[in-house]
Formats: C-alpha cells, structure tokens, sequence
C-alpha cells in the first residue's frame, strides 16, 4: 500500500508590505496585495475632518467634567499602538486609566514605554501572573 504525504501550503507574501499569508485574516489577492496594503490606499478617500468631528462627540459624551475619576480604560502593553492611544486620549482631554497585564515577554522598550506613561502622570493599573 501505498501512502502519498500531501505537500505543505506554499507560503506567499504580500508584493508591498512582504506580510506573509499565514497571518490570521490576512487575504491576498490575485495581484499579490494584501488586505492590509489595500485599506491602507483608501485612506485618501476618508473625510478625516468628519471623522475626528465623530470622535469629539463620542469622547465630550464620556468625558467627566469634575475631573473625579477616569473618562476611559486603555488596555496598554508597552506597544507602540497602545501607548499612542494614550496619547491620542490625552490630547484630546481625556483621563484614561492605564491597565497592564504583564507577560512574561514584556521587551525592554515596552518597560520604557509603561514607564514614560507613568511618568506622563496617568493612572495605572498593573497585573502580573
């Protein structure tokens, strides 16, 4: 008897951004650009001021007047993306509380980054196993 091994999925990469097709919900289309690369070319037809117009009245509904306690919860590991949100939130006047559940792969620069946060002031609370 004989048995025939099927051969493993060939791997392709996006033409632009080189992101891999095994990335979860990553799809790539027939001219070899991914789902990513192709949202990030919408991006011209936006209408940036109607959107941050959106965020305002989203963000003025949750925004405590007295200053009491928090306006809103940011999840933050260290990352470039979550630390930016913090930022973008106190821009914009926000009083974010900062929670941290720590891996066991925090990097050097996410330590930098929850520790610039903290000296920005926020509030934050941290969770270790």
């Amino acid at each position: 008897m004989q048995t025939s091994i099927a051969a493993p999925p060939v791997m392709t990469y996006c033409k632009r951004c080189v992101m891999p097709s095994t990335k979860p919900d990553l799809k790539i289309d027939a001219e070899g650009v991914c789902n990513a690369c192709r949202s990030f070319e919408g991006r011209h037809n936006v209408n940036w001021e109607a959107r941050a117009a959106e965020l305002e009245t989203v963000l003025a509904k949750y925004r405590n007047q007295s200053g009491s306690y928090w306006d809103c919860i940011v999840p933050v590991s260290g990352g470039k993306d979550s630390t930016y949100q913090v930022l973008r939130m106190l821009e914009y006047g926000m009083t974010p509380l900062c929670v941290v559940a720590h891996t066991c792969h925090l990097s050097d620069i996410g330590r930098k980054n929850i520790i610039n946060l903290k000296n920005l002031g926020v509030d934050m609370v941290e969770f270790s196993p």
